[in-house]
């Protein structure tokens, strides 16, 4: 039977292999500089990242648990092993070193995401008696063969209605349009059916810090429809390029 040995993650060696599991098994698509990017921004809520490795030193798979910011009695974690090593015990081990350390920081709940095609991975959180919360779904468009065409007459007809579609670039991504946004968003979020009614930023200026000073952040990709009548802001979208 494998040797399975845990070791605590070390950035240098390790987290190119990371990003590229973090990318290829839980469909986020990230690079080295952005993980450690984000390790930095996190840190300090980062209570448990260990890597499991086999007799020759190769990493197997890893686990990374992190403090909610909202609630320092819940935390967050990935236990994602490479697939040709799964079935061995080095995701077990993971789990088990993860939930130990949960348990001394005072943890009480542990939140984790699957992804509805792999059912080993619904089937390895099952079996540890995690209960479905919530289902989300990722959908693809292929920009070469779609047709906006049908939707022009809808967005006349709103525009006739007097809504304008704006963007956060032609508004001047000023700090007052910084605030509209972050209204539209947070209610939307926590009005989110599942979301039991969490906000996902602690207040403006955490939402200034995490998302509009973020690299990630276009304000020519920000698109807002506000209603000209009463000045609310009623729609968003935001094109993100990664």
């Amino acid at each position: 039977m494998k040797t399975i040995t845990l070791r605590p993650i070390e950035i240098e060696r390790d987290f190119g292999q990371l990003a590229e599991l973090f990318t290829r098994e839980q469909n986020e698509p990230t690079t080295e500089p952005a993980l450690r990017e984000d390790y930095e921004t996190h840190k300090e809520r980062i209570i448990r990242l260990m890597a499991a490795e086999d007799e020759a030193g190769e990493l197997l798979g890893f686990n990374w648990g992190t403090r909610s910011r909202f609630d320092a009695g819940e935390a967050y974690f990935y236990v994602i092993v490479k697939p040709e090593h799964r079935r061995q015990g080095a995701g077990s081990s993971l789990y088990e070193d993860f939930l130990q350390t949960a348990r001394e920081a005072g943890v009480k709940k542990l939140q984790v995401s699957v992804r509805d095609n792999s059912p080993d991975s619904r089937s390895f959180a099952d079996r540890r008696g995690f209960i479905e919360r919530g289902h989300s779904l990722a959908m693809e468009l292929n920009l070469d063969d779609f047709d906006d065409q049908p939707y022009d007459a809808v967005i006349e007809r709103l525009k006739g209605e007097g809504f304008r579609f704006t963007t956060m670039e032609e508004l001047g991504d000023t700090i007052e349009a910084r605030q509209r946004l972050y209204a539209l968003n947070d209610t939307a979020a926590s009005e989110t059916p599942g979301s039991e009614g969490t906000h996902p930023w602690l207040s403006f200026e955490d939402f200034q810090r995490t998302v509009c000073e973020t690299n990630w952040y276009k304000p020519d990709g920000q698109f807002v429809v506000i209603d000209n009548a009463s000045g609310e802001w009623a729609a968003m979208s935001a094109i993100t390029r990664f």
